[in-house]
């Protein structure tokens, strides 16, 4: 999903930093960008730690001078507390929680969209 959507956002012109816990992956999206004639960095991260958000939202303004878009690509299940998954559910809440005070940093500079993408916990 994230994948496509970094694709097809790419498409539409816009220049993507995708944001992927295993760099491998993360440089396999970035090079099918590429291939089709986008424009994108990769920014390897752990959701689950704070600094590592906080990396590729700084290095997204760093390198781009600001942010437009945001696209989280999160399950469902991160949005609520369940039993035994309270660490993946704090990541996703800690995700929830960048990307809202990035997006009021960035409203002053013109983001325009903030795109929350999620699946139900039984198509995990």
């Amino acid at each position: 999903m994230g994948r496509a959507s970094s694709l097809k956002l790419a498409e539409m012109g816009m220049k993507v930093v995708v944001v992927d816990f295993n760099q491998q992956t993360g440089e396999e999206t970035l090079a099918l960008i590429q291939d089709q004639g986008g424009e994108g960095i990769i920014v390897q991260a752990d959701v689950t730690k704070s600094a590592d958000v906080q990396k590729y939202v700084n290095t997204a303004i760093e390198t781009y001078d600001r942010i437009d878009v945001f696209f989280n690509n999160a399950s469902s299940s991160g949005l609520r507390s369940e039993h035994s998954v309270g660490v993946y559910s704090a990541s996703k809440h800690a995700v929830v929680g960048i990307t809202k005070s990035a997006a009021m940093y960035q409203k002053f500079n013109g983001l325009e969209w903030v795109v929350w993408l999620t699946r139900k916990k039984s198509q995990m």
